[in-house]
């Protein structure tokens, strides 16, 4: 682990029910992948690559003022920023892309636990923040520059497991799956399937060939064809889970372009 994340890695899970569960000689896939579509802003943020160039930053900031409530909680919570012709790039701007993206996962999360939107950022925002930033970055090296896939699919882990209060994550095994992805060898333009997949090879066929089959430049179609008839239909039943929750088109043309 990189240092200083155990503790920030330990109160995610603590405090947020973090939506994995490893056991030992146990599969569990099938019930972590479940059909929960997004809220639309949060699949925009993951499908974006934001720059610190003020085109990146009026681009974005036209794809998400689209959305009404994405522009009152940025005026709600942060009124002082809430200026100019383009009120909402500037308020983007001024509290951080990352910060504002976790942010406005908090907000809808929060509707989501409570049932209404919250009234205030309260202080567990920046614990949360904190955690999902951490997580944020020890994946960092799989993703290209700019890209928010791994935010989101931490967005849909979390979301998925409001109805499993027991799921979490143990912390032995985060460390072995991102030991394991940090043996890939290119940088990957779909990381959140990268990672799915990688999952499903751990829990299938262990650390040892995920290990093997990530340092030899894991492909798909290496991964499907070794596995038994049961583990494929599995594994392709949750990828489509997966892409139906994201809104993606064609889950399986991201698998085709998805290398370790």
């Amino acid at each position: 682990m990189i240092d200083g994340q155990t503790d920030g890695i330990k109160s995610f899970i603590v405090d947020w029910n973090w939506p994995f569960y490893f056991e030992s000689n146990r599969r569990y896939t099938r019930e972590m992948f479940t059909p929960y579509r997004l809220p639309k802003p949060l699949i925009s943020i993951g499908r974006s690559k934001v720059h610190a160039t003020e085109e990146s930053f009026q681009t974005i900031a036209k794809i998400l003022g689209q959305h009404r409530e994405v522009k009152f909680f940025a005026k709600k919570f942060h009124p002082s920023f809430w200026e100019g012709s383009l009120p909402l790039k500037n308020v983007i701007q001024k509290v951080g892309w990352g910060r504002y993206c976790r942010e406005l996962f908090w907000i809808y999360h929060q509707r989501t636990l409570n049932g209404e939107f919250p009234d205030t950022i309260t202080e567990d925002f920046q614990v949360f923040h904190d955690s999902m930033e951490d997580l944020e970055n020890r994946f960092r090296a799989i993703e290209t520059s700019a890209a928010k896939r791994i935010f989101l699919l931490l967005v849909y882990l979390e979301f998925t497991d409001l109805d499993a209060a027991h799921n979490f994550m143990d912390i032995e095994m985060l460390e072995t799956l991102a030991s394991v992805t940090d043996q890939a060898q290119n940088k990957n333009p779909f990381p959140d399937w990268f990672l799915i997949v990688v999952f499903h090879v751990l829990t299938y066929l262990g650390e040892s060939t995920a290990f093997n089959l990530v340092a030899g430049n894991l492909t798909y179609q290496s991964v499907y064809e070794g596995l038994e008839i049961g583990q494929q239909k599995e594994l392709t039943e949750n990828l489509l889970t997966y892409g139906y929750s994201i809104n993606h088109p064609d889950p399986f043309k991201a698998t085709t372009n998805m290398r370790g």
